[in-house]
């Protein structure tokens, strides 16, 4: 984490603000000297820190060295910040005034004094490198007994040991043995991918060993664990030397003698003269791939295949459109726990001695006559509660059945129950009993791996969703803010010469995680792009412990439990969880170094008995925040004028919180990037007219309610700006924000509509435009000049009572309508627009005069998902034949609907039907032996409920 860390001071030095202050006389000279005694260090940190579990003394080193970098960034941002803010915002300006530079000689000195300081025990720590055996690392390879190389080598698998305990892989093993023999259309590399300990080695040897189909197909085999061995030449060599079956030591040494190419020739010989089957059991990278793929005859005519396990989805790709990828899955409940009873309750565990077929028998005859033969009934609660903890990961069910086969009485697994967690993290007792017992490693030392093997940019972004609690929903947008914020996705992420903005980069980092099973997909916006993501228990269990080891992040559960002694620890980032109402007694204590600083509130406890001038004390005690999520806060709170001190914020929301009264003070958050003001209030809110002054913002949310005309043309990095009335912006300002992506606007319309149809302005870049004006009504002409927009959310209605120009809206795929009162000439435009993959009809969208609804044989060629909610003016539906044909999700909610559309029945693409709060006549008609059933006995899942 040290190399994470002075990666980032080093960027930071660089930025525009610190090449402003560096034009002070003196203080030039000391930053680029820290600047440089961090480059020459940042060369050993890659060692240093892949040492740190080998040694106390190397970690100290580390983690002095990650302090160091700390403490510099603070001193050289908070003068920066504070130089400019006194200056008025520009530095260089001043600089032309010989009186101002004056004044700063004291700052000067003091800032001079402390990063020289700083500086001497960069250099001290640089100094005693050599002692520690701590080398420099050039490049992305690296020789070192680092743990993470170690604990590869203690992977090695092979295929001759089977696990017995194996359960629900049975038709996964069916799957990959077909497309492994198949002749016609076939695979050359089939891919096992998922998440560490999901069981992708177990399945692998289930099918490498499949007597029926694999064994009588292939003619020779080869298994080899490619971590193990780093070169390629040697995983070569030895695929050469299993598949030739070459046992004697002269062939064996002659292979040896052999270059590569030679090697790799012959074994592409040997494989397309040949049925070969060679498994490339946990490959880590594109590069171990590539150092191998000379040994394979791909896209060539061959009968020989490829079976290959890996982490990472990308690797799994490798073969391109000549491949197979299957994921590996996670046991459901039934299949979890008899995994479970096999290894804990019939003590078939893996230490086990093997019994032969005989005694077994016997055992489990003379079983059945034992008062305890059965698992009683309190074992079983216990067992299941604990399993719970799993996830459904085979390796964590194993872990912990194993542990607890060694385990007799109930009380002994009530022991284990209350620290279930740290049992199946560690796979030994708490007191070490089994310490060293290889076979009941835990589940944490498998998944660490893929941890350790992360570049530093992807360390700091997974260790940073420790913040959000067990089974939270992250939306990918707000966590993209987040980092960015933190200064991990930084203008360096980006590739060369490349025009991706940060936030696309933080996408590309987070798909990164997911392509290495490290984060997990939750939902999937309308373009497919990831909207929320989570960590499997165990993957947050490991987020956890890492970054606590690297004193990255500390958690502060606040329940009732809490005493009012209870204070926030040291450290630099720290998430506060609120589970209680006795908040008053929690009290935020000074912390110098305390850089982000997240609140996650049960909405139960949203009214708690929150201190009005609780943020006062925070604004006092965390001077170098960067981040300042305090949401979802219903009681009423203060924002104290003293928020404009914290010139640190790049992240500042208070979504959700009853905050009244906006000081003009905010105007100093020069550096903010989000700012978040949708309050909870049900009145005007006055935003002060000094957003302008932030001209990093890039995005702005407005309450909904908000007073004041406010400026903002100086905003050129602004993506997102929602709630902006109409008659609170100049629309030309608008026009000039270039990177505009987002646009919300709430009510106040007239002034924008005149101005539209006066001036022709278009909004080109914009890609999401809503409009909400239940009163006033929506302009077309304002909808129609965003030409570009992807997603279009519209709530009032049409004033000309038309949607003419929208079936020339290219990239329009989402739309979203409501009290719109919609003609059905409307309609007829509506199913033309080429690409609309998802649409809402919500109450009124619809005109009473559109109660018949009929959707054309060529309508709406591309939706996908379709919601009818609250649509009381719709009587009847139907579909001609040939229309809708790509629709998958249909939602009918609280509508008129007397029957089910007509045409439904063709259909045949639709998978998912939702009913909720229809009629019981409705309803009757859609089960089994109602009229309407023809038309939905295709659909694969209907759902009704709440039936009115």
């Amino acid at each position: 984490m040290a190399e994470a860390v002075v990666s980032m001071v080093i960027e930071g030095l660089t930025g525009t603000l610190v090449e402003e202050v560096k034009f002070f006389s003196g203080v030039r000279d000391q930053i680029e000297h820290a600047q440089t005694e961090l480059l020459l260090m940042q060369g050993f940190l890659k060692d240093a820190d892949a040492k740190q579990g080998d040694s106390e003394v190397v970690r100290i080193w580390v983690r002095t060295t990650r302090d160091a970098g700390y403490d510099l960034e603070d001193v050289i941002e908070s003068f920066a910040l504070k130089v400019t803010l006194k200056r008025g915002g520009s530095v260089k300006l001043v600089l032309k005034r010989f009186a101002c530079i004056l004044n700063e000689v004291i700052n000067r000195h003091k800032i001079g004094s402390e990063i020289k300081s700083i500086t001497a025990k960069l250099s001290d720590l640089r100094s005693k490198l050599q002692g520690y055996n701590i080398k420099q690392i050039t490049g992305t390879q690296y020789e070192g007994a680092s743990s993470f190389e170690k604990q590869k080598e203690q992977r090695q698998t092979y295929p001759h040991v089977i696990e017995r305990d194996v359960v629900g892989l049975e038709k996964d093993v069916e799957i990959l043995a077909t497309q492994l023999v198949k002749e016609e259309n076939y695979p050359q590399v089939v891919s096992i991918w998922g998440i560490g300990g999901s069981g992708k080695t177990t399945l692998a040897k289930q099918v490498y060993n499949h007597n029926e189909v694999v064994k009588r197909h292939f003619d020779y085999f080869a298994w080899v664990c490619v971590s193990q061995q780093c070169q390629g030449k040697e995983v070569l060599e030895d695929i050469l030397i299993k598949l030739t079956r070459g046992t004697k030591k002269e062939e064996i040494e002659e292979i040896s003698k052999m270059k590569k190419d030679q090697i790799a020739e012959k074994l592409c010989i040997l494989q397309k003269e040949k049925k070969c089957l060679v498994v490339l059991d946990d490959i880590w990278t594109h590069d171990g791939w590539n150092s191998l793929k000379p040994g394979f005859p791909i896209g060539e005519e061959t009968k020989s295949r490829i079976l290959l396990t890996t982490r990472k989805k990308d690797v799994a790709e490798i073969a391109g459109g000549n491949g197979f990828i299957h994921e590996s899955r996670a046991l459901d409940d039934k299949e979890s726990w008899e995994l479970f009873k096999k290894i804990a309750i019939s003590g078939r565990d893996q230490t086990n001695s093997k019994i032969d077929a005989e005694k077994e028998e016997l055992g489990k005859e003379m079983l059945k006559h034992c008062a305890d033969s059965k698992i009683d009934a309190e074992k079983e609660e216990l067992g299941k509660e604990m399993l719970k903890h799993c996830a459904g990961l085979p390796l964590a069910i194993t872990v912990l059945a194993g542990l607890l086969a060694r385990k007799v009485t109930v009380e002994e697994w009530k022991t284990v129950n209350k620290n279930v967690h740290a049992y199946i993290r560690r796979g030994t007792n708490l007191d070490q009993e089994y310490k060293g017992d290889q076979e009941y490693a835990g589940a944490l030392r498998v998944l660490a791996l893929s941890y350790d093997e992360l570049p530093y940019r992807l360390k700091l972004c997974f260790l940073y969703l420790g913040h959000f609690a067990e089974d939270y929903e992250i939306p990918v947008k707000r966590l993209a803010q987040l980092w960015i914020a933190e200064g991990f996705i930084s203008s360096a992420s980006q590739r060369h010469g490349s025009a991706e903005v940060l936030e696309d980069v933080a996408y590309t980092c987070l798909s990164e995680l997911v392509q290495r099973c490290m984060v997990q997909v939750g939902t999937l916006g309308s373009t497919k792009k990831i909207k929320t993501c989570h960590l499997h228990d165990l993957m947050r269990d490991l987020c956890l412990v890492k970054a606590e080891e690297e004193d990255f992040l500390h958690v502060v559960n606040f329940t009732s439990t809490i005493t009012k002694t209870a204070t926030i620890p040291k450290g630099r980032r720290l998430a506060v969880h609120v589970e209680t109402e006795f908040v008053d007694k929690f009290a935020p204590t000074r912390n110098d170094h305390l850089r982000s600083l997240l609140f996650f509130v049960d909405p139960e406890y949203g009214f708690s008995n929150w201190k009005k001038k609780f943020l006062r004390s925070v604004v006092c005690n965390f001077k170098l925040l960067r981040v300042l999520k305090f949401e979802g806060i219903r009681r009423k709170v203060e924002l104290p004028s003293t928020i404009g001190n914290l010139i640190h914020l790049r992240f500042l929301s208070l979504r959700g919180s009853k905050v009244r009264r906006l000081p003009s003070s905010l105007g100093n958050l020069v550096c903010l990037q989000t700012l978040d003001l949708r309050l909870l209030v049900g009145r005007v809110v006055k935003v002060p007219n000094v957003i302008w002054k932030m001209k990093e913002l890039r995005h702005l949310y407005l309450p909904v309610w908000n007073g004041g005309r406010l400026k903002l043309a100086a905003l050129g990095n602004l993506q997102s700006l929602v709630n902006i009335a109409g008659a609170d912006c100049d629309l030309n300002h608008l026009a000039e924000l270039t990177n505009l992506r987002k646009l919300f606007v709430s009510g106040g319309v007239e002034n924008m509509e005149a101005k539209l149809k006066s001036t022709g302005i278009t909004f080109n870049h914009l890609r999401y435009l809503s409009v909400l004006c239940p009163a006033e009504g929506i302009p077309m002409n304002m909808v129609l000049s965003c030409p570009h927009i992807y997603k279009l959310q519209l709530r009032g209605r049409m004033r000309d009572g038309s949607l003419e120009g929208l079936q020339y809206y290219q990239n329009l795929t989402k739309m979203s309508l409501c009290d719109t009162n919609l003609q059905l000439e409307s309609l007829k435009i509506l199913e033309k627009i080429p690409n609309l993959r998802m649409l809402w009809l919500g109450s009124f969208a619809l005109s009473i005069v559109s109660s018949e609804v009929v959707v054309s044989e060529e309508g709406y060629p591309n939706l996908e998902f379709l919601s009818l909610d609250g649509l009381w003016g719709l009587k009847s539906w139907s579909i001609e034949k040939g229309g809708m044909p790509s629709l998958c999700r249909l939602s009918v909610l609280w509508c008129a609907l007397r029957a089910v559309p007509e045409g439904l029945q063709h259909v045949t693409t639709l998978k998912e039907l939702t009913i909720r709060r229809m009629s019981r006549e409705f309803c009757r008609r859609i089960g089994e032996g109602g009229e309407d059933f023809y038309k939905i006995q295709h659909v694969p899942s209907v759902i009704i409920t709440d039936i009115r």
